[in-house]
């Protein structure tokens, strides 16, 4: 008796044409449902056909659909869409076509990393605090959303397995910031009337972008990559162009958004990629002189060409005492170490600081309102999550490091790929500077930057293993060097 399965063997039988069998059968009821519910459904379900074929033969396209999707989010933009739970639909389809990956043709090779582990035990403690928290479903809603993202992290780490394959899935995200960034500052300069209270531009569609300082530091975590890819691009106008674009624009939409976490964010990431290239390339001397040139150019740019109410706002931190947000910042970060101490173990439950706050926690001196977030990374950790979320989000920091760390001495068969290989490692060292600094004034623990930075660095890992003419942590190559 064949050992194969059933769906194996049908699979196999039908040769090439497989794919379209399935994807007719499959698409024909959801068409004919389509059909009567709204127009609009009619347009998203032929493009749906196309889209899964295209996913169906090449699953590495449903990891670019997902990624616009999850920024993007259409149904922000066009609210009819909304009930087609788009992103839901992209997570199906690619987790379909991995599927056939690991059971048609046994391509895929399971990957696990420190940072994967650390992302799952993060993921744990969301669930621990759900039966502590101060609203259940809404925890059970956050670890939902988070476990999502923690799937298709896993999912993606695997079909993005070459380097052509990794520096598409960086390209694409750099191009939908752009185009995001792009749409943020002409609506700054010909809509003047939809500035935020602060002055900025307050972020873009909705979800993690949907804040001026969410949006800030999104930007920062992307810009390390295209300012490699710009790097990396040499010999090639269009793509070089696309990328210095990307880094021009991505600057601005950081400035224009008026979050003083942001800018930190920005420059802390300018610095750190900055050393890794001082550091790799040992021109210490010229390194420095680099420096103090750049630093005395964007002092004089800063003062010469920023807005006023620009510099006003980043200048205010110093007057805190009459600064509302940063009263506000003070209230939360103390109203979170009560939590703590109230509920050292699971915190309050994931998602539900500004609950905690208003119900309990609100300081009897703070300023009005009445819900707040926690303001840092750091103090909605501790007091959503406890203990449990403080040592995993800082076991999964400290991995992202030891990652980085890890891969440094490998080489790589291919000169051009090593070349890249290294400039990804200068871009995750320059997206975690920007995250960890930051993430000190923005409640940003459970949007999808940390998981963006556990694939790249999990795919490092996979290229030096596979790829790489040595990996310096392994007793193998020791004895190599040594014979």
């Amino acid at each position: 008796m064949n050992d194969e399965n059933l769906f194996v063997q049908i699979w196999r039988r039908l040769g090439p044409a497989a794919p379209f069998v399935f994807l007719i059968g499959g698409v024909g009821l959801l068409g004919a449902v389509l059909l009567r519910v709204d127009p609009l459904f009619i347009l998203v379900g032929l493009g749906g056909i196309l889209v899964t074929a295209a996913i169906l033969s090449k699953p590495f396209y449903g990891v670019l659909l997902y990624l616009a999707l999850l920024y993007v989010r259409p149904g922000d933009l066009v609210p009819a869409l909304e009930p087609l739970r788009l992103t839901l639909l992209g997570v199906a389809l690619l987790t379909v076509a991995f599927a056939l990956q690991v059971l048609v043709y046994r391509q895929v090779k399971p990957i696990f990393t420190p940072p994967m582990i650390f992302m799952v035990l993060f993921l744990l403690a969301m669930i621990l605090s759900i039966p502590g928290s101060f609203y259940r479903s809404g925890s059970i809603d956050k670890t939902t959303e988070v476990m999502r993202v923690v799937y298709m992290t896993y999912l993606i780490t695997h079909l993005v397995d070459t380097i052509p394959r990794l520096r598409g899935f960086m390209a694409t995200l750099v191009l939908i910031m752009a185009g995001l960034s792009t749409a943020l500052i002409i609506r700054f300069f010909v809509q003047p009337w939809t500035h935020v209270d602060n002055g900025g531009s307050g972020g873009m569609v909705g979800g993690f972008l949907g804040d001026g300082n969410d949006y800030a530091v999104a930007q920062n975590v992307v810009l390390p990559w295209a300012i490699i890819l710009a790097i990396q691009a040499r010999g090639t106008v269009l793509r070089w162009t696309l990328m210095i674009y990307a880094v021009a624009v991505g600057v601005l939409a950081v400035g224009l958004t008026y979050s003083r976490g942001g800018v930190l964010g920005l420059l802390a990431l300018l610095l750190a990629m900055y050393t890794v290239w001082v550091v790799r390339s040992r021109r210490y001397v010229f390194g420095v002189f680099v420096a103090l040139t750049a630093i005395v150019l964007l002092a004089v740019g800063f003062l010469a060409f920023a807005p006023e109410d620009f510099l006003d706002r980043m200048t205010s931190i110093k007057d805190y005492q009459q600064d509302e947000s940063a009263l506000g910042r003070l209230d939360a970060w103390r109203a979170g170490t009560h939590m703590f101490v109230d509920h050292p173990f699971f915190g309050v439950g994931a998602g539900q600081f500004s609950e905690a706050y208003g119900r309990v926690y609100k300081p009897v001196d703070a300023i009005a309102a009445n819900w707040r977030e926690a303001h840092s990374v750091y103090i909605q950790t501790l007091g959503e999550l406890g203990m449990t979320g403080v040592v995993t989000i800082l076991g999964l920091l400290i991995s992202l490091g030891y990652m980085v760390w890890r891969t440094g001495k490998a080489v790589l068969a291919d000169a051009a790929d090593d070349r890249f290989f290294h400039g990804v490692r200068a871009a995750v060292v320059g997206s975690l500077a920007a995250w960890v600094v930051s993430g000190a004034f923005l409640s940003v623990a459970y949007y999808p930057h940390l998981f963006l930075l556990v694939m790249l660095t999990s795919c490092l890992e996979r290229f030096a293993r596979y790829h790489a003419v040595v990996l310096p942590m392994i007793d193998e190559v020791d004895e190599v060097e040594e014979s």
